[in-house]
């Protein structure tokens, strides 16, 4: 994980970049390069995902792309880091979780608006807990032809650039090879994110107080949001009865809002 930073490379034409989830702060990632795979060559890429982005369909075949693509350089003013998230697993809590075989390269203006771009499969993180960090060619072929399939039948979801494959050797039930597939979206933003902030710093949830001053145009917004997220819950409680046929677990709570107590909190079967 602390491996040294890759080389950089010649990045495609006038690639701009606004980084706004890296803006938020070290808190919500941890910054670190790829592990980039040994030897690695192209097993498949999108001409209608590098579309979206704007860029050519010969873009594969320049610009250090392989390189890039598979962990072992980076285009300048690519930032690449790893988030941090919390939330349920198998129906439990799990706590904290995070981009454990995932690393954000960053977001790039494209002509269909901002787009982020992440490598699945480029080695340990910090949140790796007791995984490899890699990805396998046939999990990776099948989550390529599923994003495409899905975005051609008109089914929001994450895109897929490419994959990149090498001979480095996976172990899983048995032994396979490692791959990296490209992922691009609009954000990779998920409830995880606010599930963490909300279970870790309840502290911070702005309070509700009486305020008089010149900032009452602000306060009027904070107190309206809060009574909307209010509003949510009791909606959803109503929604949800007296509770019978429910389960007891963690609450699912609103970043900025009341906190619900897990004592009241239902939810169900």
């Amino acid at each position: 994980m602390n491996a040294p930073s890759p080389p950089t490379a010649q990045p495609l034409p006038e690639l701009r970049y606004t980084h706004r989830f890296a803006n938020l702060g070290s808190r919500f990632y941890t910054e670190l390069t790829a592990q980039g795979l040994p030897d690695p060559h192209w097993v498949a890429t999108s001409p209608s995902c590098a579309e979206l982005l704007g860029w050519s369909e010969d873009w594969m075949h320049g610009a250090d792309a392989l390189q890039v693509f598979s962990g072992a350089a980076l285009w300048p003013g690519m930032r690449p880091l790893a988030s941090v998230y919390s939330g349920h697993q198998f129906g439990h809590w799990a706590g904290q979780l995070g981009d454990g075989r995932a690393l954000w390269l960053g977001e790039v203006q494209t002509p269909n608006g901002p787009m982020e771009l992440q490598l699945k499969g480029s080695g340990q993180t910090p949140y790796s807990r007791m995984g490899d960090g890699r990805a396998v060619l046939r999990s990776s072929i099948r989550e390529f032809l599923c994003s495409e399939a899905m975005f051609g039948l008109g089914i929001p979801t994450t895109r897929a650039l490419c994959i990149t494959g090498s001979a480095l050797p996976v172990r899983r039930e048995t032994i396979e090879t490692a791959a990296i597939v490209t992922r691009v979206a609009s954000s990779f933003i998920r409830f995880g994110h606010f599930e963490h902030f909300s279970y870790n710093e309840p502290q911070r949830q702005p309070p509700v107080e009486p305020h008089h001053g010149a900032d009452d145009s602000e306060h009027d917004e904070q107190v309206s949001e809060h009574r909307d997220h209010a509003s949510m819950q009791e909606a959803l409680q109503a929604r949800l009865g007296d509770g019978k046929g429910m389960r007891k677990v963690h609450p699912v709570e609103c970043a900025g809002s009341a906190s619900p107590s897990s004592e009241n909190a239902v939810w169900p079967q």
